[in-house]
Parts: C-alpha cells; structure tokens; sequence
C-alpha cells in the first residue's frame, strides 16, 4: 500500500519545491525506468500523468483517495491552497526531464512490460505539457524506429499499437528508409 502513501503526497503537498527535491529527484529518478515497470510502483506516475482515470485506477482506489481528503470525487481538498491543476502542473514540470531521459533511454524496455507500456503510453499523450518540439520529435523518431525495427518489441504487448497510434497522429512518417518527425 506505499503506492496510496506516495499518491497522496503527490495530491495533497502544497509544497511542490519540497517534494520534489525530497522525493522526485532523489527517489523517483534514480529508478524510474524500473518504477515504470513495476505492478503497483508505476501507479503513482499514472495517477501524476493520469489523475483519477478509471482506465487505470480501480474506483475503490479513486473513492479512498477522495474520503482521505475529506472531499467528494473532483472537488478540491479543503486544506490545499494550490488549485489542483496547478500542483500537478508543478510536479510535472519537477519530473520532465526524467520522464524524458526515461523515454530516450529504456522506450523498448518498456513497451515490453504491460505496465511500463502503459506509462509510456500516457507520458506521450503528456509531452506537450513539458516539453519542446524538438524534444518530442527526438522521441518519437526514436519509438517509431523501435517499432519497425524489432519484431519483439511489436508482439510482446497488445498495448504497443495504442504507442503506434500517438506516434502517427504526431506526425512521424517514414520517408527513404529513415524516420521523421513532421
């Protein structure tokens, strides 16, 4: 059960400055490729990524994490300052540069595990949120190459052609034998 632990920090700490050099940097960045990969670590990224998404989140789990608040579903924390879009905008921010590095680096370890290609998944439906251009074009060359390349990467996970999916409505097309990001 740390995963509640951790995704109610991440719902409730005003103090994003905080929390960010006391648990994302120290934490969450050392690891995150394996975090991603794991069956209830990976949850607390989705819920920063995908806050309350039933696709992911059990609704027993989305009423705990409302009754700890003391709220009803969708309303706002009485004891929170910040809006709530405001602190996840923060810690998304706190989290970019690792949720990039995590893409460029481990994209096929991930997309071969059901859970990390589900928060691989979700972190590229995010990229606009914090990133650039140039950046995403980078990613995406790169995970459209994966997919052509390996054959493994392509049957391990049924989820792999929802990664598909993102990459093409982003404007990746193959032209010549080489990948580019529209």
């Amino acid at each position: 059960y740390g995963h509640l632990l951790i995704m109610s920090l991440l719902d409730r700490t005003d103090d994003t400055t905080l929390l960010a050099s006391s648990l994302i940097d120290p934490v969450i960045s050392e690891g995150l490729n394996e975090l991603a990969k794991d069956k209830f670590a990976h949850l607390p990224l989705l819920y920063l990524l995908a806050p309350n998404d039933r696709r992911f989140f059990n609704p027993a789990i989305v009423e705990v994490m409302s009754f700890a608040n003391g709220t009803k579903e969708g309303e706002e924390p009485s004891t929170s300052k910040k809006p709530t879009e405001q602190r996840r905008s923060e810690l998304l921010t706190a989290m970019s540069e690792h949720l990039v590095d995590m893409c460029l680096e481990h994209s096929a370890e991930l997309m071969c595990s059901p859970v990390g290609s589900t928060v691989l998944m979700m972190t590229l439906s995010k990229l606009d949120l914090f990133t650039t251009e140039e950046i995403k074009a980078k990613i995406f060359t790169k995970l459209a190459s994966i997919i052509t390349g390996s054959d493994e990467v392509v049957i391990n996970f049924i989820g792999n052609h929802s990664i598909q999916k993102i990459i093409l409505e982003c404007g990746v097309n193959q032209e010549n034998g080489f990948w580019h990001y529209m």
